[in-house]
């Protein structure tokens, strides 16, 4: 406490320059600091782990696009080594080479693969039958074959597929699926080769902004954009080499540090796999220019700041040296001021306030009349509004004390049925007024239209009824409705319905639920209207105006804007018979309980 105590004195000690800068020190560069730290540190993690992720799913892109590959060439081969005819065809012995030609030429199935995988390159079966020749996918094994470290390892092998890879220069492909097959008699054999075409891995892996390695079984690359790179082996390091565990992070590749992700695809014959690298050459380097760029920021927040504080600092001690020293002269005795101080803000007004002080009393009275006029002129306009808002509030209660004192003189009169009409008037008439920007219950907006209902029979003197049926499943007081809903729809059944129609008339209400909507069907057997009449109605429900009162527009438009569009009335209508119209709600608008 002690210590709080002497920071205070020694900052109260200190001149309003050295407080100013001192402040700005406390209050602005340390949190600018913190922030810029953390906005620098936190900024480069996400671009760090939005690279990462883009090499990543960069990576899967090609694993994927490698799984499909060599996945449709192990298909080819089983389909190839099954078919029936490919062991006669290279165990035959032939008569001579136009035999063979004829054999070739009836055997279709390798070209047909060809043609319809364009991921493959070439499909090739290596035969030594001393009869065959060389012609198209059929190959004769010389002695520079025989030699050779694939067909050796084929030789050598019993059946299973192997993946090897091809460095013969003016090949499309790189990347052979060798496997060695018999014949029905077993002294003859034969290689199939399934070359995956370099050409469709360079149509579907180039063109992004990363670099991909592809290396079999932790020997040599099968695949790069650089073609350079391809037969050579992939040099990336043993945290990269030969692992089955996906790897992520900064590698350093052609002296280049680079951010990898590195992944391992086996093939079906678990004898080989394959690495996938996917390289980022500019992401640190883009990294690296958002740190960058976001520590300039932060510095330019730092220093500019700081040049302007003492640019401020060094006018604002002036100004406030230039009004102590007037200060002073007034202090002892001397009124002759300067006339001017630069600024209008707090000092400017303070100084101003300094020249009024040396003023005359008159011009000082003067200015608290006026300050009190205005001030009483406000109260005034305050408790004018004040009794407006209670006059709003008093005209409908003089409203309903009239309509009451009216029943009461018809009920003394013996006048009861007016009493009780006048009575249902006020009830209509409150229930209006009440009515708000909200819901209100079915059961409330039900009692409305009973009210209406009733009014309008001692209008027509009998010559209406009604009938309200509801179903057992709906509950009055717990389903909620916008007001003034229904009685638009009753209004126009007995004002353009039955008041047209020669003799009595009846409106029927019916509320049910089912398939989880609420319908609500008001009926008559009024005059009704044509198929003409009710489409022209029908359009006027999305118009801007409506013919019938508040009107079915009004209606419609307020469902769909509350409900959705998905709600909306149906209109059925016979000439001379009457009119149905439907209001289709949701079931689930109830008040939680």
């Amino acid at each position: 406490m002690k210590l709080f105590k002497n920071v205070v004195i020694y900052f109260n000690n200190l001149h309003v320059r050295r407080k100013l800068i001192l402040l700005y020190a406390i209050i602005g560069t340390v949190p600018i600091l913190c922030l810029g730290i953390f906005l620098i540190i936190n900024t480069t993690n996400l671009a760090y782990k939005m690279h990462v992720s883009q090499v990543q799913e960069e990576n899967k892109r090609v694993k994927l696009i490698i799984f499909d590959s060599i996945y449709l060439a192990n298909n080819i081969s089983d389909i190839i080594l099954q078919d029936e005819n490919i062991r006669p065809l290279i165990s035959t012995q032939y008569k001579d080479d136009s035999e063979v030609y004829k054999a070739y030429k009836s055997y279709n199935l390798l070209n047909t693969m060809l043609s319809n995988h364009y991921e493959i390159s070439s499909i090739n079966v290596y035969v030594n039958n001393k009869t065959m020749v060389s012609n198209g996918n059929f190959k004769m094994v010389d002695n520079s074959i025989a030699k050779s470290d694939w067909y050796k390892k084929a030789s050598a092998s019993k059946g299973e597929k192997m993946w090897m890879i091809n460095t013969t220069p003016g090949q499309d492909g790189n990347l052979w699926l060798v496997q060695k097959f018999f014949s029905d008699k077993t002294e003859n054999s034969a290689v199939l080769i399934i070359c995956i075409s370099n050409n469709y891995l360079n149509l579907m892996v180039k063109d992004t902004p990363f670099h991909t390695l592809v290396e079999l079984d932790g020997d040599r690359i099968i695949y790069s954009e650089n073609y350079d790179e391809i037969g050579k082996h992939l040099l990336i390091g043993k945290k990269w080499s030969n692992t089955m565990i996906p790897q992520s992070g900064m590698l350093r590749y052609n002296g280049i540090d680079s951010l990898a992700f590195s992944s391992i695809l086996s093939s079906n014959n678990n004898l080989n796999y394959f690495q996938i690298v996917t390289i980022d050459n500019d992401g640190l380097k883009v990294i690296n220019e958002v740190t960058f760029i976001l520590l300039f920021i932060v510095l330019i927040s730092l220093v500019l700041p700081i040049i302007m504080m003492l640019i401020f600092s060094n006018i604002f001690s002036k100004r406030i040296v230039t009004l102590r020293s007037e200060m002073h002269k007034i202090a002892g005795g001397d009124f002759s001021i300067i006339e001017e101080f630069s600024g209008n803000d707090e000092l400017g007004e303070f100084f101003s306030d300094m020249k009024l002080t040396l003023e005359s009393i008159k011009n000082l009275s003067m200015e608290i009349y006026n300050g009190e006029i205005s001030k009483k002129k406000l109260i005034i306009e305050q408790q004018k509004m004040k009794f407006e808002m209670l006059s709003t509030q008093i005209k409908p209660h003089f409203l309903f004390n009239t309509l009451e004192s009216i029943r009461m003189k018809a009920f003394n009169n013996g006048e009861i049925e007016i009493a009780k009409i006048i009575k249902l008037l006020g009830k209509s008439m409150r229930h209006v007024l009440d009515v708000k920007d909200g819901l209100v219950t079915l059961e409330s907006e039900l009692e409305y239209i009973r009210i209406y209902i009733d009014i309008q029979m001692f209008r027509f003197g009998g010559k209406i009824s009604y009938e309200i049926n509801i179903d057992e499943n709906v509950h009055l007081d717990r389903y909620l409705i916008l007001p003034l809903l229904i009685q638009p729809v009753v209004e126009n059944a007995i004002v353009h319905g039955i008041e047209a129609k020669d003799g009595d008339g009846w409106v029927k209400i019916s509320i049910e639920e089912r398939q989880s909507r609420l319908f609500v069907v008001i009926s008559d057997n009024g005059i009704g209207m044509s198929d003409e009449k009710r489409e022209e109605l029908l359009d006027n429900t999305n118009s801007s105006t409506s013919k019938f009162g508040i009107g079915l527009q009004n209606i419609q438009q307020r469902i769909k804007l509350f409900y959705g569009i998905q709600y909306n009335i149906y209109i059925k209508s016979k000439q001379g018979e009457g009119t149905s119209i439907t209001i289709c709600l949701p079931s689930d608008w109830r008040e939680t309980i």
